[in-house]
């Protein structure tokens, strides 16, 4: 009885690791950089996690981190409010679905599918951007994002694994 109170603070906590861990790769790639070219092959590591973490422990890795991490997207990034949030939260819904699909797959399986799904993403943000702003928006600076976004995958993804492994182990799946 007495431990009980520490291991659901415990098991909470561990649920929380993709969220963190999410959060901390945002801000490791949103410092500032003081070349104009070099800020535009930015990738979306907003993105890579969300489709790492719903297809691997979806979970523990649901719809309310996709909000969060939206927000904190839109609030790093300089796009309106409401639009990571949004599309974040339908990219969690689709990698759910493709998720039954996907989850026991390869890695260049992974990486592929990935790539389909970053490319939709950032189709639909610049079709967003530009219905918010009013006015043609190039798409050669969200294509550089796209090509950064997936040419980082692998490195980001293996640093989720590794954080995977070191810290959510399979029996916390059980407790859900």
């Amino acid at each position: 009885m007495r431990y009980e109170w520490q291991e659901k603070a415990q098991t909470y906590l561990l649920n929380r690791v993709p969220l963190l861990m999410t959060l901390i790769l945002m801000l490791l790639f949103f410092v500032p950089l003081n070349s104009l070219e070099l800020s535009q092959f930015r990738p979306m590591i907003s993105v890579i996690c969300v489709f790492y973490w719903v297809l691997k422990k979806g979970q523990v890795f649901g719809y309310i981190s996709a909000f969060w991490v939206g927000f904190f997207a839109d609030a790093y990034s300089s796009t309106p409010l409401g639009v990571n949030i949004m599309l974040l939260m339908l990219l969690t819904m689709l990698v759910k679905w493709l998720a039954r699909y996907f989850r026991n797959a390869s890695f260049s399986g992974c990486w592929l599918v990935f790539g389909l799904v970053a490319l939709g993403f950032i189709t639909v943000k610049w079709l967003f951007l530009m219905i918010y702003s009013g006015r043609y928006l190039s798409f050669g600076e969200l294509f550089f994002s796209f090509v950064s976004t997936v040419l980082f995958y692998p490195l980001v993804a293996y640093l989720n694994v590794r954080v995977q492994r070191r810290f959510l182990p399979e029996k916390i799946d059980e407790q859900f």
